[in-house]
Parts: C-alpha cells; sequence; structure tokens
C-alpha cells in the first residue's frame, strides 16, 4: 500500500471500495495500529486530532486510539464472544472504558440499544450471539463501539454478511451516527452501491493504490480511472437504468 493521501473531517463520512486484496483493510488497520504479522508503515505519517500517531510509544498509541477511536470489524458475529451474553460483555466493553457506575452502565446500554433501533432490548442483552441474527449482531457491535462516544469510527465491510434488509439498517445506522453524534467515519467495503448510501466522498483502492477520491456523486457520475468505470459497471441493474444513476438516486 502506497500513495495514499486521505483525511476524514468530523461529521463527515468517507467511504473506499475496491476488490479483495486491494487494500482498503489495510488502511484501516494502519490507522488503528492493528496490522497483523507485524506489518508496520514504513513511511508517511498518520495523524489523529493533530497529533502523528507514528511519532508515539505503542502504549500512548493505544491509549490514544482507544479512547478517540473505534473499530467495527467483518464479521459481526466473530467480534463477540460465543461463551458470554451480550449484556456482560456490553458490561466489560464500558468497564474497559471508564463506566464503572452499575447504574449508568444499565442506562448507557439500553440507551445505545434503543439508538441502534433495538426494542426487546432485555432479550438482546440476555442472549448468546448465536441466538441474534447476523444484522442485530451488527447493530450490538455498532453500539459497543459507539459506548464512549469516539470521534473516529472505523467499519470494515460492516454489511458484507447480511442480508438486504440487515444490510440497509446498518447503513442507517452509520447515518445516524454521523448526523446525532457529528463523529468521523471511514468505511470500507467491496460494494460500491453500499458506499454509495451513505458516504460523502468516495474512495477506490487498487493494487495497493488510492487511485481516486471525490465528492460522490461526482465519482459515480465521471469517474476518472478505468477500474472505477469496471466497478461502478459490474453493479448489476435489473430496471435499465444505469449503475451509476440509481446509486446517485439513493437518498443519503
Amino acid at each position: 500500500m502506497s500513495d495514499l493521501d486521505l483525511s476524514v473531517a468530523p461529521g463527515e463520512i468517507v467511504g473506499l471500495a475496491g476488490e479483495s486484496g486491494s487494500g482498503k483493510s489495510s488502511v484501516l488497520r494502519s490507522v488503528a495500529g492493528l496490522l497483523a504479522g507485524g506489518g508496520r508503515v514504513s513511511s508517511g505519517s498518520i495523524v489523529f486530532e493533530g497529533e502523528e500517531l507514528l511519532r508515539l510509544t505503542p502504549q500512548r498509541r493505544r491509549s490514544r486510539t482507544r479512547a478517540g477511536m473505534a473499530y467495527v470489524f467483518q464479521n459481526p458475529q466473530q467480534s463477540l464472544d460465543p461463551l458470554f451474553r451480550v449484556g456482560t460483555q456490553f458490561d466489560e466493553c464500558l468497564q474497559a472504558h471508564g463506566v464503572t457506575d452499575r447504574s449508568e452502565i444499565q442506562t448507557t446500554k439500553h440507551t445505545l440499544l434503543r439508538e441502534m433501533g433495538f426494542t426487546d432490548i432485555s432479550r438482546v442483552l440476555g442472549s448468546y450471539p448465536h441466538e441474534l441474527s447476523g444484522g442485530m449482531c451488527q447493530r450490538v457491535v455498532l453500539a459497543m463501539a459507539v459506548a464512549c462516544r469516539p470521534r473516529l469510527l472505523l467499519a470494515d465491510e460492516p454489511t458484507s454478511a447480511l442480508d438486504v434488509v440487515s444490510q440497509e439498517q446498518v447503513l442507517g445506522m452509520l447515518l445516524r451516527l454521523r448526523e446525532e453524534h457529528g463523529m468521523a467515519v471511514l468505511v470500507v467495503s467491496h460494494n460500491i452501491a453500499a458506499l454509495a448510501r451513505v458516504a460523502d466522498r468516495l474512495g477506490v483502492m487498487y493494487q495497493g493504490h488510492l487511485v481516486e477520491l471525490g465528492e460522490r456523486n461526482r465519482v459515480l457520475r465521471a469517474p476518472r480511472h478505468a477500474y472505477t468505470k469496471r466497478l461502478i459497471a459490474s453493479v448489476p441493474r435489473t430496471d435499465g437504468l444505469s449503475p451509476s444513476a440509481d446509486m446517485r438516486t439513493r437518498e443519503v
């Protein structure tokens, strides 16, 4: 991954599209300091709220990212421990961020799950992850991720394992988080149509390079890179409209 110049402003959603192996997830993991297998950023800079993260000690960087960022992984059910009920895991998440008062924990859990569209909150908290659908698990994970109001949310393929209805629910949640809490969101997906539903700006990754970046409708209407054109053209249509026309007219 190289030649990447990308910023995300408070209250903005930036989407990165591209095929598997293009470097999308590596971007998120680089920002969060989660590169696997001894991977590291060998040059350049990662600046978060005016602070150069690559110059920090590992301990200080973990503290900085933990306090200001949240990461949503690709598979929601694998992100939750199958041996513990959702409520227990939610408690541990809040306690890890310094929330220790029992009444505050209870209030926070119910408030966040209500914000995520749940009505049967007691049942959800009392369930094991395998007793919930993929869409429900993803909304639970989102609730945990924003429990301490991060300023930056990093979402890695948050809709890839979900059915169409659950995809729409999760995308709607991302919009609500941006609108209600003003957080910056960087979301990656191989599905450019899903990103077009929520992103203010769209970027396209190809073979480790950011080959296109711009305002959503500009990228969809007038893509400049050949790979972006192919990516947009690959979106299936059944009503005779062009894929880019359909994605432009989605409510955002």
